[in-house]
């Protein structure tokens, strides 16, 4: 055993109260048209991300999971589906990447450096390049 290795007892005596950060984070969205929010951003429940994660086959759109996931990661303002059609697309995918960022989906799904954002515009805009032509 080198002097490297730690004893299990060490390994159990970690500190974890620095694990997991805080639950609740703000951040500011600058929309397209130069006005600026700020939005409340838990995690959503672990459903919520493994739906916007791993799509389930049904009928839902990816458009309905998007606002899905972040509907339920935005504590406030509420964000409801009124409010989410109001929003320009680019809006739309802008906030879900922050609210992503947030949540830590940009690194789950393996994105940095806004690939998060570039995926979520080519699901919503059903182009040609992503592989949908038949």
């Amino acid at each position: 055993m080198s002097d490297e290795e730690l004893t299990l007892q060490e390994l159990e005596d970690q500190d974890w109260e620095d694990i997991g950060g805080d639950p609740q984070t703000d951040i500011t969205h600058e929309f397209m048209d130069g006005t600026e929010r700020t939005f409340r951003v838990q995690d959503p429940d672990p459903d919520v991300i493994m739906k916007f994660v791993s799509p389930s086959p049904d009928d839902t759109s990816r458009e309905e999971e998007l606002f899905e996931f972040v509907n339920k990661a935005v504590i406030a303002p509420e964000i409801t589906m009124e409010r989410w059609r109001g929003l320009r697309v680019a809006d739309r995918i802008m906030l879900a990447d922050k609210v992503g960022e947030v949540v830590g989906i940009d690194r789950v799904m393996g994105f940095s450096d806004g690939g998060l954002e570039a995926q979520l515009e080519e699901l919503l805009s059903g182009s040609p390049e992503s592989g949908n032509s038949q």
